[in-house]
């Protein structure tokens, strides 16, 4: 009989803080379990073409039906019409997408506090080098660096979803700011203990 193969976990970015953040935790072989990621960051930034390489590129590495996609997204500029445009392509495609209002440092600062009122990047990036006095954008350490408060960020961000989707809120919209579902693939692919 052949080996059973891994099942396959793409992650494609727009931003270097999530892709040196996935990859610390594509590294981190003690909290996986049986999946491969594939992490890969398109040349052009821009959420449409990330969607579309995502799309070609697991397509042409081999992506089986019972394989995971996922696009890992900033609010950025994008307008609620073109989210919807970008919803739909990822529906379409089967492509999950993980959204972070307004920025991934949401993600970050989820790992020491949370933020209930909307913010902007600058006031976002101020409280999270309270925690972090020298982050920076770039830090390939960033996973280790919050890896020991993961379980805070990970109820911090399962709080804020269920705060909007109490307030009715659209997660995959510009109003739900601050928001984040960095914590899906944490929750979904790794064995932390979260009780």
């Amino acid at each position: 009989m052949g080996r059973k193969q891994k099942k396959l976990v793409f992650l494609y970015f727009e931003g270097h803080s999530e892709f040196n953040y996935f990859e610390g935790y594509r590294k981190d072989n003690t909290i996986l379990k049986n999946v491969e990621l594939k992490i890969s960051r398109p040349t052009k930034d821009s959420s449409s073409s990330l969607f579309k390489h995502a799309f070609e590129d697991s397509k042409r590495k081999g992506r089986k039906t019972k394989d995971d996609v996922y696009c890992i997204m900033d609010l950025d500029n994008n307008s609620n019409n073109k989210l919807e445009e970008i919803e739909s392509y990822a529906r379409k495609h089967k492509i999950n997408i993980i959204f972070s209002n307004p920025s991934f440092e949401i993600w970050v600062l989820l790992h020491y506090q949370i933020i209930l009122h909307s913010t902007t990047n600058e006031i976002l990036l101020e409280q999270v080098k309270k925690y972090i006095p020298n982050y920076q954008k770039n830090d390939p350490e960033l996973y280790e660096k919050l890896k020991p408060n993961m379980k805070t960020a990970i109820q911090n961000s399962n709080k804020l979803i269920k705060l909007h989707t109490k307030n009715q809120i659209k997660i995959f919209s510009d109003k739900s700011n601050p928001c984040t579902k960095c914590n899906e693939i944490i929750e979904k692919y790794s064995s932390i203990n979260l009780e």
